[in-house]
């Protein structure tokens, strides 16, 4: 894995599953200090191998800063309200392209705006597809990517909106028209004549090449403006380099009557992103981030910059000098409590992260192994996930050994099947903490290992 993928992981980008180094851990589990043998004596484990679950380490859910958002292929939109995690509110930053550069237009003095409407594919939708009003704005500086922007970045724009869409449809059953012609499902937001004016009537050179026109033309912030009560509301996640993405014009001419459309598209060349905000008053999340007890109970990882979990595993030191021995597996066991919440869905996939003495994420060792080893991935029979990190276990405790002094932080972090992960989806895990009223279903974290001679 070279170096740039190493990079925009540590962003908090999910990996594509080919690859899922990941990282995300939770742990939570066990109460005693002790490392006895928990399932396996002597007599009956000739190898001698020792499996422990009883460690404890703690646990706390983190409020997320910021994520990077700029790159990827999907973004997101809407606003969304759950009972445990709060509100999430996703806007859209978003330049515009020509379909045809110099195109060709009639006489402006002879055009009539007919519509102006914004298609935009829907790819996944997250909660559930309530009606939603948008207004859209026209950006006032311009989206270069030397800027980095991140999900809580503050764009400029124009106060005047260019739409302000009442009760639109999440469509992801019917077909959309847009002056005749008919698309697959998506999200149509109807904008001003006055916009489509605008643009037909731009500066003559400004519309010569897609340079030209993103000088003039900075691009759109598209922001929900719905509030939905508690369990209610969605978000989108949207392919805007679909070919069905795009704003049409569909004009006529005064003189003569004959109808004309012509579309601006996003495309693969335009620089989009969704920025983020949460609003977590009168939820359980409220609690747990004023009340790390409450990590006992219950801990929150949350998609779009929201939340994740960090724990601590400073046993490692205690089983450092008391035992000597080779780690064969330890492995992460993280129960989720949303399973059956849906459309509220928990992550389809975690990671793990290790934290470096200057408090930055780090990739694992177990990254390097198989996925199938790794692991990660949502069980939905057993409604939880499993992360391997043996070899980094193995690596502390050597540190330990040789009198170093490492970092036993780690994180737990949303990922997702697809480049982009926390970025990119709107997902919600509920997990349970070590003191969980369901005593069968809290955080473990396994440790088996064989004992040497000293």
């Amino acid at each position: 894995m070279n170096q740039l993928i190493f990079s925009k992981y540590l962003k908090r980008v999910g990996l594509p599953a080919l690859f899922f180094c990941a990282v995300l851990s939770q742990l939570t589990s066990c109460t005693k200090d002790n490392f006895n043998n928990t399932g396996f004596s002597a007599s009956d484990n000739p190898l001698n191998v020792i499996t422990v679950d009883t460690f404890s380490f703690s646990t706390t859910t983190v409020k997320e800063d910021s994520v990077d958002v700029v790159g990827y292929l999907y973004q997101l939109l809407g606003v969304m309200n759950e009972q445990n995690f709060g509100e999430t509110k996703a806007s859209l930053a978003t330049q515009l392209l020509l379909s045809e550069e110099d195109p060709f237009f009639i006489d402006i003095s002879d055009i009539a705006i007919d519509s102006v409407n914004m298609l935009l594919n829907i790819q996944k939708t997250y909660g559930t597809d309530a009606v939603q009003d948008f207004k859209v704005f026209m950006l006032s500086e311009a989206l270069d990517t030397s800027n980095n922007f991140k999900s809580n970045s503050i764009l400029n724009y124009d106060q005047f909106e260019v739409a302000d869409a009442k009760n639109v449809k999440i469509n992801t059953d019917d077909s959309v028209n847009l002056g005749g012609d008919n698309y697959a499902p998506g999200l149509k937001i109807p904008l001003y004549n006055t916009f489509g004016e605008y643009l037909l009537n731009s500066n003559r050179f400004a519309i010569i090449s897609n340079e030209d026109f993103l000088n003039y033309f900075h691009g759109l912030f598209i922001v929900p403006q719905s509030s939905f009560a508690q369990g209610e509301g969605g978000v989108v996640r949207l392919n805007l380099t679909s070919s069905q993405s795009r704003i049409r014009i569909n004009y006529h001419s005064i003189s003569t009557g004959e109808e004309f459309y012509y579309d601006f598209v996003f495309g693969s060349g335009a620089v989009k992103f969704s920025t983020f905000s949460h609003d977590v008053t009168n939820s359980t999340l409220e609690q747990a981030l004023g009340d790390p007890k409450k990590s006992d109970e219950y801990l929150y990882i949350k998609s779009a910059a929201g939340c994740y979990v960090k724990l601590d595993l400073t046993f490692l030191e205690k089983f450092a000098a008391e035992n000597n021995a080779v780690i064969n597996k330890a492995e992460l066991v993280v129960p989720v409590e949303n399973d059956i919440d849906l459309p509220y869905e928990p992550h389809q996939r975690l990671f793990i992260t290790g934290v470096s003495d200057e408090g930055k994420e780090v990739i694992l060792l177990d990254q390097f192994e198989s996925e199938t080893h790794y692991g990660g991935l949502y069980d939905a029979t057993e409604g939880q996930y499993k992360l391997r990190i043996t070899r980094a276990v193995q690596q502390k405790i050597d540190q330990f050994k040789n009198n170093e002094n490492p970092n036993t932080q780690f994180h737990l972090i949303p990922g997702d099947l697809i480049p982009g992960g926390a970025a990119v989806n709107a997902n919600q895990t509920l997990i349970a903490g070590k003191n969980n009223p369901n005593l069968s279903r809290k955080f473990k974290l396994i440790i088996s290992y064989t004992p040497l001679n000293k």
